[in-house]
């Protein structure tokens, strides 16, 4: 049963009207009530990068930056976490699945900790992953970042990475906007480790800036509203979540190098993409 205190609330946003009466000292004030939505879902925005190379734009071998966050509803967390760990014993000897997990530009080209894996059963696992992604239909949303054009642009000395986050996040919001208006989203990304704490620096205040603190009835959420409170990093190697985005990611950006060996893959998880972002535009 609901808290006394929240009766006002879901009687604002059902329509239902309870049986029980409850003294006027745990009644809402109608602007308050106005403000605060039932929600029926939470999203899991698993965040990763691509691409990364830092302010350094000249890297032919990485031309775009990308950030990617696939959105799971937390419900379907556990199918999920079936599903792959089903691809995992259909491609992955018994000896190698303690520590596996799907980073697709190694196992695609078939470097170590995956040397040892045989490349068809490595690239099998990569196609399944996309065929997943694809049959689930969670939706994959990016921001990315043109370095070459950025280092011509007046704001070269701007962080390819910040500006990706940014451009992802707007994404993830209009999802919300347009398809889930009353759910919330916890941000999860992948945590870059102690020698990249520049990068984590940034996404975290850029996460800030558009996702603002409540500390008042009369403060609103910022850009990011779907958002809940904070984002939290974690390992890549524990989260299955981040392990899929990171397909997505690499999918994308060779697509965007126009590499035609993973066409077919992209294709698959294409009609996923429910938006991305190119800057310059």
């Amino acid at each position: 049963q609901p808290s006394p205190f929240w009766k006002p609330v879901i009687e604002a946003h059902t329509g239902e009207l309870m049986s029980t009466t409850y003294p006027a000292s745990n009644t809402l004030p109608a602007r308050s009530a106005s403000i605060v939505p039932l929600r029926n879902h939470v999203y899991l925005a698993y965040l990763d990068d691509s691409g990364s190379t830092g302010r350094n734009l000249a890297d032919k071998d990485c031309p775009f930056q990308i950030i990617g966050a696939l959105l799971i509803n937390a419900d379907e967390f556990d199918v999920t976490e079936i599903l792959l760990s089903g691809i995992i014993d259909e491609h992955v000897p018994e000896d190698m699945r303690s520590k596996f997990e799907f980073h697709a530009s190694k196992l695609w080209a078939g470097e170590s900790p995956f040397d040892a894996l045989d490349p068809v059963a490595a690239h099998n696992a990569v196609e399944e992953c996309a065929r997943l992604i694809h049959d689930m239909e969670f939706t994959y949303v990016y921001g990315a970042v043109d370095k070459k054009i950025l280092s011509e642009q007046v704001y070269a000395s701007a962080s390819p990475i910040d500006i990706a986050f940014r451009l992802c996040m707007e994404c993830v919001e209009k999802w919300f906007c347009e398809r889930a208006k009353d759910e919330v989203g916890l941000l999860i990304a992948d945590d870059p480790g102690e020698k990249n704490q520049t990068t984590k620096n940034e996404i975290r205040n850029a996460f800030r800036v558009h996702r603002r603190k409540v500390r008042s009835s009369g403060h609103n959420r910022g850009k990011f509203a779907h958002m809940m409170d904070d984002m939290f990093f974690g390992n890549s190697a524990d989260s299955l979540g981040i392990q899929l985005v990171d397909v997505c990611n690499f999918l994308v950006n060779r697509h965007l190098m126009q590499r035609r060996d993973t066409e077919g893959l992209y294709e698959m998880i294409e009609p996923r993409i429910y938006v991305g972002r190119m800057y310059p535009e």
